[in-house]
């Protein structure tokens, strides 16, 4: 099973910081595309197959995000009765002789491939005899041997460069199937003839076959076709030609509870969910309905909404929904230039300070003792010699319960660090009827419930509850974003609200969001429904979307899938709106977004997480590896962490990264921005009596600030934490500042970033508090 690679989207669930609510991400398997964590901006689409009554095959073309439902089918060659289509688009098929064949030649430049090869051994069944995976993990069953089906088979060897793999293997001897289905989150379901439903859970990525315990669902069952797509959603469809829909499965539990009929508006006789949320079926007539409405929010869609293909030259007999064009192939991350590998991949990265030292903690899905995937909590540490830095964290509340499922987590510069619960599901409106003791809810809409926030206390070892009320509402939330221990966002669960804790009390702050990131100081950027970014002003309670401009000048708006601010010079982004993953930043010299480029000058892309701090340290993951960029930007020092933290509310001043009709006045300063200044003022006089650049040559601890650090004999300050080389050399990046300037540097004195002027940034008090080295004059109305 090398060369393939296992992941998943939580936050677009976890989409757009891969939380997972509506956020994407890929992981060691595809569970979903975070923060995505599954979040459609549009109506989600994927490329589409199928075959006809004679065995032949066609290809659906001209789909895309703008047109999902696509504009024509192309008569493709080969003799294929049933087909089959994996997440990151690879196509198997059955034709009349009884063997599997997989389709060569597919990439995004020809997805429709370059002719068929045959995997000899093992015969298999037609009609539903042989399913794809995540990487490259192909299931099939043989001929019936037994009233219940067939037996069930696994392809050994598969590699991308091998499809056809090395061979057929019995997995789960003593168990038959007369269909089997795979989505991209690893988990194979099976029926038997008399309709009754399996579950394959100890399937894992260590173990992709499984251990051949097959998990029954209690309910009877009575469907004769399945399928399995984004956030482990199954679709089915029973002999009556009606349409169900599994309750309570998530990236995170491909198990769920109970069914919902959602049979008003069609009947169909064969249903087919893709890896990125498409529904596609196959009426008994011939038809093809392509399923609208379907949303994060409404994953059934809209209740009658079935849209009818206006091409009726293809009829077919069966369809197979598969990825994104861009998911045919996985290329490699285009890392940007100076970035270094810190560990193993993950779905979610967050990126905060503590006491001066970069701080990060990430999720990763990982299968529990049940066989369901939870997102498990990992920290950084950054002072390890360890290739992998990442220590898994066992979560507990406040009474010793366990936080076995994360959904998001968020850390901030001061050192707080806030995490979402696991977000279940669950079942309004619709008739629920009770049989044998399992409840079937027939019709009704299943929306996502969320998770109860959790602040990090590091002393206690524990994680507290935060209120979960904004009056006498209940919220349950699918993310968070921490600026500081003053300043939480979060964004609400089958909602697109977004809040701030203010006294205790979550207040409205905008709708129509999918994800929200605070800065430590207080900048605060959203991202819409529509995947266009804004930037949130907190003197009139409103936002303001930003754009970029191109070679040309011309200005285009900012769209990204996921966001982090460390502050307002240190912003990060995902677009993953054509599946590309592409990694922007905002640029402070140029006033302008771009994307980071490589060595090669190419600009990067490929990652599904990213996370900055204040001081401008940022992670990233793509699909196999996680990475660290090589500058630190300024320390935030424990002093600095806690004069920022005292701001309750996001910065009122007006944004750059705006256009130019959110341009405003400058504030005048306060009391607290004068004090700081002259504290400043008085500090810095201070430590330039104690330094000196004999004194540093010679010795080997100086005083910065009050606080001892080490200096070589060229005055270089050596990192306090001494074991913190690692094969990165994390060490070495902090130690590029000279006694002198030391102070300046590691308190973040610019007027940008001098943390009790962060809400007002006023003039006269950014004078007062350069540092000794000349610095530029900062304008601060944006352009």
């Amino acid at each position: 099973m090398e060369n393939f690679t296992w992941r998943v989207n939580l936050k677009q669930t976890i989409r757009r910081k891969v939380s997972w609510k509506s956020k994407v991400l890929w992981l060691g398997v595809i569970l979903n595309f975070l923060v995505t964590s599954c979040a459609f901006g549009m109506q989600p689409y994927g490329l589409v197959w199928g075959v006809n009554a004679s065995s032949q095959v066609y290809f659906r073309e001209g789909v895309s995000q703008a047109n999902p439902q696509g504009t024509s089918w192309t008569l493709v060659d080969g003799d294929i009765s049933y087909i089959a289509v994996g997440p990151t688009g690879q196509v198997y098929g059955w034709n009349r002789g009884g063997y599997i064949w997989y389709r060569s030649g597919i990439t995004q430049a020809n997805p429709k491939g370059t002719g068929w090869v045959r995997i000899d051994g093992q015969p298999m069944r037609p009609d539903g005899g042989i399913a794809v995976g995540p990487n490259g993990a192909v299931w099939g069953l043989g001929p019936d041997v037994h009233p219940d089906g067939g037996n069930i088979y696994f392809l050994e060897g598969v590699t991308e460069s091998n499809p056809g793999g090395t061979g057929w293997k019995q997995v789960g001897p003593g168990a038959h199937l007369c269909y089997i289905a795979v989505g991209p989150g690893g988990t194979p379901v099976g029926l038997q003839h008399n309709g009754r439903i399996w579950w394959e859970l100890t399937v894992s990525p260590a173990n992709p076959e499984g251990t051949g315990a097959w998990t029954p669902d209690p309910q009877n069952g009575g469907l004769k076709q399945i399928s399995i797509g984004l956030n482990n959603y199954i679709w089915g469809v029973n002999a009556g030609e009606q349409i169900w829909f599994r309750n309570g499965t998530s990236p995170t539990n491909a198990l769920g509870a109970g069914w919902t009929n959602l049979t008003p508006g069609s009947r169909l006789n064969q249903v087919s969910i893709g890896a990125r949320g498409a529904v596609w079926g196959v009426q008994d007539s011939g038809l093809i309905v392509m399923k609208t409405g379907i949303t994060d929010k409404n994953p059934q869609g809209d209740p009658n909404g079935w849209a009818l293909d206006p091409d009726p030259s293809a009829r077919l007999v069966q369809i197979a929904v598969g990825p994104w064009l861009s998911d045919l192939s996985t290329p490699p991350a285009v890392v940007p230039t100076g970035w270094s590998e810190e560990g193993d991949a993950a779905q979610v990265v967050t990126v905060g300070s503590d006491n001066g030292e970069t701080t990060a903690w990430a999720i990763k899905i990982e299968p529990n003792a049940q066989g369901q995937h939870n997102g498990v909590l990992y920290r950084y540490d950054n002072g390890s010699m360890d290739p992998n830095p990442w220590t898994k964290v066992i979560a507990n509340d406040a009474h010793g319960n366990p936080i076995d499922d994360v959904a998001d987590v968020s850390a901030a510069s001061d050192g707080t660090v806030c995490a979402v619960s696991g977000i279940g599901q669950v079942i309004s409106g619709g008739t629920t009827t009770t049989v044998n003791g399992v409840q079937t809810t027939t019709g009704g809409t299943v929306s996502p419930t969320g998770g109860v926030i959790y602040q990090y206390d590091e002393k206690a070892n524990h994680w507290a509850a935060l209120p979960t009320t904004n009056g006498s509402k209940t919220i349950m939330f699918d993310g968070v974003s921490v600026g500081n221990k003053n300043n939480i966002w979060a964004t609400e669960a089958n909602s697109n609200n977004v809040y701030q804790l203010v006294k205790g009390v979550w207040t409205p702050r905008s709708g129509a969001c999918v994800d929200v990131s605070v800065g430590l100081d207080g900048t605060v950027f959203v991202i819409h429904t529509d995947d266009n970014v804004y930037e949130y002003n907190a003197k009139n309670n409103t936002l303001s979307q930003v754009s970029y401009k191109d070679a040309s000048g011309a200005e285009h708006p900012l769209q990204l899938t996921q966001i982090s601010v460390g502050n307002k010079d240190y912003i990060y982004g995902i677009n993953n709106t054509n599946g590309t993953d592409d990694l922007w930043a905002w640029n402070k010299a140029t006033n302008n977004w771009s994307r980071p480029l490589s060595t090669a000058g190419t600009p990067a892309g490929g990652f599904v997480s990213v996370g900055c701090n204040a001081a401008g340290t940022v992670m990233a993951s793509n699909h196999e590896d996680m990475w660290i960029s090589d500058k630190g930007g300024v320390t935030i020092d424990e002093k600095t962490a806690e004069q920022t933290s005292v701001q309750a509310q996001p910065s009122d001043k007006v944004s750059k990264h705006t256009d130019a009709k959110s341009k405003g006045k400058i504030a005048k300063p306060t009391p607290v921005a004068k004090k700081a200044a002259k504290t400043e003022k008085k500090n810095k006089k201070a430590e330039q009596a104690k330094v000196s650049a004999a004194a540093v040559a010679k010795a080997k601890t100086v005083f910065v600030q009050g606080k001892k650090v080490k200096v070589d004999s060229t005055g270089k300050i050596i990192p306090a934490t001494t074991k913190a080389v690692g094969k990165k050399a994390r060490a070495a990046k902090a130690a590029t500042t000279t006694p002198a300037t030391a102070s300046a540097t590691a308190s973040t004195t610019t007027p940008e970033t001098t943390p009790e002027t962060q809400a007002t940034k006023p003039e006269k008090t950014a004078k007062a508090m350069q540092s000794a080295k000349p610095a530029k004059k900062q304008v601060l109305v944006r352009q």
